[in-house]
């Protein structure tokens, strides 16, 4: 049975003004909303990134409940706009949507999403925000480290684009190569040992300094 997760709507807040008060405070002004309804996919909203599409801002939520994601137009901030869903099926890994990021590969979008009861990663073209299109999916096996796959972050090395994926119940990380989103390709993993601080592994980002790249990973 699945986990329930409390978080039952999306929030949509922005900064639309910086006001500097005397003790040097930052107000934040609510704008707008949008909540879970029969015709969305927000059930359980757990993650959320953003991206520009021609000209447009756009908001994309994971949402763990309705094993799936909601693109919503967010370009006019007092009017958010749904504009599709994608959601779990026999032929897609979305169930227990958790973890979100977009990668731009070529002159295409495209939304990576980790879902943590699939133990897997899903590819959506979203490079048509009304018609978000699965590509290609990449789950679990004896040789990777995807079991409760719930972070997700990507970094281009040289000529290659990779995506790396937290997997909470594998306690670690797997590093996958989406150069080729029709095609994902597993590379490495590293699992937790008595020398690393791996275990649960869930929020992770990459960072450069100097010449060298580097994953931080929260666990």
């Amino acid at each position: 049975m699945k986990k329930k997760i409390t978080v039952s709507s999306f929030l949509l807040m922005l900064l639309l003004s910086l006001t500097t008060m005397a003790q040097d405070a930052i107000v934040l002004n609510p704008v707008s909303s949008i909540t879970d309804a029969g015709s969305l996919a927000l059930d359980g909203a757990l993650s959320i990134t953003t991206v520009e599409i021609d000209g447009n801002t756009y908001a994309l939520v994971a949402a763990y409940q309705e094993d799936g994601v909601q693109i919503i137009d967010i370009t006019d901030p007092s009017n958010p706009r749904p504009t599709a869903s994608i959601t779990d099926s026999s032929n897609l890994a979305l169930d227990g949507a958790s973890g979100i990021t977009t990668v731009v590969i070529g002159e295409r979008t495209y939304a990576l999403v980790a879902a943590i009861n699939d133990n897997g990663v899903q590819i959506i073209d979203i490079t048509d925000p009304t018609s978000p299109t699965a590509r290609a999916s990449i789950t679990d096996s004896n040789s990777l480290a995807l079991s409760g796959a719930s972070g997700i972050t990507t970094v281009v090395i040289g000529e290659r684009t990779y995506a790396l994926v937290t997997a909470q119940w594998e306690n670690g990380v797997q590093i996958i190569d989406i150069t080729d989103p029709t095609s994902p390709t597993a590379i490495a993993n590293i699992r937790d040992t008595n020398d690393l601080a791996l275990n649960g592994a869930i929020g992770i980002t990459t960072v450069v300094i100097g010449e060298r790249t580097y994953a931080l990973v929260t666990a």
